[in-house]
């Protein structure tokens, strides 16, 4: 039997019975739709990943003070200080970025008629080493800000979600800090605002990329409202118990190579300073991504489970559907049989059309899964950016692999009727 007949009979057979066909390739759809997001979201990771490492740096650690939990109690007193951070830049020179951050949450903030609480952090220059993906209007922090705990501060103005890809859940729940919004619609360069009491001088405003283009989609830490130099916040805005500490130190090796030797060094240097207390933490940035990438691995698995049962289901279905197929048309078969059809001829006849309810199914499904991608996920279509020309076809080929592998038992019992009881059949 010619494979271009076997199609013709196969979509005759299908346009006969519209309803039960789109029953049988349903489930199979939903199952193709669920591949396609999954492959979607880890050829996404993978790119966005790689582009990542690549803007913070492959030499990049960040060392912080261990919660708690983690420390004896003759150490939760002892954190990283700004005095550590210049420990660091004096005895390992050669480091490419050394960043300590102090950060005040929810701090006082007023300009104007304008009060409210905003996020602030206490910075140096090297800060602008990594991670600059940001528009600069005015001037940034620099060295004599820093040694004269000059009280000047760069706003952070927050992107915006691109025209048409604000995601649903964006939609429905849109809080939003008032404060930063009008940093974000303000023009406040060359003006003065109050911070925890004190007066500072906007020396400069940077913008962030709009959401669905910002390559930091791993970086775990909160982005602040404002920035000032780091001896400015523990003079004006620390608490005296928290003068000279800071939150994180930020290292950079320069180089992937050399971020064993790095962190075995700060180790050292940090516990000397700390008079033997492991009361730290050292993690490169691919540690740290790794574990915001389980996260996600953990939702993208439970869709592909989905779409396994679903694929499981579909293809039941379609068993189920290729047996009462045969069962209507036994005298058929009878017939095609005493004119000479082979049983790889029945075979053939119903595992294409099987299979092309398995086609059917993955189209449908391909759609299903443009609009998972495009609406459902939190990044409001940034998946988008992988949808690379193998994935349709892979979720398509899965669902007629599944048309094709659960007709082939119905089709082999078929093949086995007996021609003339076949034709005496009623």
């Amino acid at each position: 039997m010619k494979i271009s007949e076997a199609l013709r009979t196969g979509f005759t057979e299908i346009r006969a019975h519209k309803t039960r066909s789109f029953l049988s390739f349903f489930s199979i759809s939903i199952g193709s739709a669920a591949f396609m997001y999954t492959f979607a979201m880890i050829s996404s990771m993978n790119r966005r990943m790689a582009t990542a490492l690549e803007l913070m740096g492959p030499g990049r650690m960040n060392v912080e003070t261990k919660q708690n939990y983690e420390q004896k109690a003759a150490q939760s007193q002892r954190k990283l200080s700004y005095s550590d951070a210049l420990a660091i830049r004096r005895e390992m020179p050669w480091l490419y970025m050394v960043s300590p951050v102090a950060s005040k949450w929810r701090a006082r903030f007023r300009h104007g008629n304008k009060t409210g609480r905003i996020d602030e952090a206490g910075i140096t220059p090297e800060w602008a080493k990594r991670e600059w993906v940001y528009k600069l209007r005015g001037r940034f922090i620099n060295d004599y800000d820093v040694s004269s705990s000059a009280r000047v501060c760069v706003v952070v103005q927050g992107g915006d979600w691109l025209p048409g890809k604000r995601p649903i859940w964006r939609k429905i729940w849109n809080q939003r800090n008032d404060v930063a919004e009008y940093l974000k619609h303000s023009d406040l360069l060359g003006s003065s605002i109050v911070l925890e009491g004190h007066l500072y001088k906007v020396v400069g405003v940077i913008r962030q990329p709009p959401w669905g283009n910002d390559p930091r989609w791993f970086t775990v830490n909160q982005y602040p409202d404002v920035l000032v130099p780091i001896t400015t916040f523990m003079r004006f805005i620390a608490s005296e118990s928290e003068e000279d500490s800071v939150e994180q130190i930020s290292v950079d090796a320069g180089s992937g190579s050399k971020l064993g030797i790095a962190k075995r060094q700060l180790e050292t240097l940090l516990k000397t300073r700390h008079d033997g207390a492991n009361n730290f933490k050292i993690r490169s940035m691919s540690e740290i991504m790794g574990e915001r990438i389980s996260q996600q691995r953990q939702w993208m698995f439970t869709i592909l489970a989905i779409g396994i049962i679903a694929i499981l289901s579909g293809g039941i279905g379609i068993m189920n559907v290729t047996l009462a197929t045969i069962y209507a048309r036994i005298k058929e078969i009878g017939i095609r049989r005493a004119i000479g059809a082979t049983r790889l001829d029945i075979v053939t006849q119903f595992v294409v059309e099987a299979t092309l309810l398995g086609l059917l199914g993955g189209i449908l499904g391909i759609g299903l899964g443009y609009l998972m991608i495009n609406y459902m996920d939190a990044g409001g279509g940034r998946e988008m950016k992988a949808f690379v020309w193998w994935i349709p076809v892979a979720s398509a080929a899965i669902a007629m692999f599944a048309g094709f592998a659960f007709s082939l038992w119905p089709a082999w019992s078929a093949s086995k009727l007996d021609p003339v009881e076949a034709l005496r059949y009623e």
